[in-house]
């Protein structure tokens, strides 16, 4: 539960499974060292809105004060240099949810409801199992000096933009 935080260079944030992270308005996680989300498929990793007090993953969230929207809260952003992987993690009410400037794998994990693209791709990312329903902007946008970007055994529903952009480097 909080407005934002950085994870400096040379640092590590573990977040272990069952965590509920709760982000109040703008509030963005950003990583500039290292960022290992080790959630498990019985015990998910949670980052979402303050005001969600939704339990269809299974996970026990504590009461929480009125209805979320998509784009209650900022982004996970990998800073260039930063490092990291997810696992078994839902992102939920943000805005672009996850934004990539370094090589980092995701797995396992579903990004909904989400008011912006749900993943940003500026640098190698390998992207395995995903669920992508119910958010407002693209699903993955690939920026073309992206090298290697792979999408595996990726389910993407239900959303109101695309499912895959490339786009140009400006």
């Amino acid at each position: 539960l909080f407005q934002g935080v950085t994870v400096p260079e040379g640092q590590t944030l573990t977040i272990q499974e069952g965590v509920i992270i709760k982000f109040a308005l703008g509030g963005s996680l950003v990583v500039k060292g290292t960022l290992t989300i080790n959630g498990t498929s019985q015990q998910q990793v949670l980052l979402t809105s303050l005001k969600d007090n939704s339990n269809d993953a299974g996970i026990a969230v504590a009461d929480s004060s009125g209805i979320p929207v998509p784009g209650n809260w900022g982004s996970v952003v990998f800073e260039a240099g930063s490092q990291g992987s997810i696992s078994h993690a839902s992102l939920r009410y943000g805005g672009q949810s996850l934004i990539l400037f370094s090589p980092v794998t995701v797995d396992h994990s579903t990004f909904e409801f989400n008011s912006g693209e749900a993943i940003v791709v500026h640098e190698n990312a390998a992207l395995d199992s995903l669920e992508l329903r119910n958010n407002q902007g693209s699903n993955v946008i690939l920026f073309e000096k992206t090298v290697t970007a792979s999408l595996t055994n990726c389910l993407i529903e239900n959303n109101e933009g695309n499912a895959i952009v490339l786009l140009q480097q400006p």
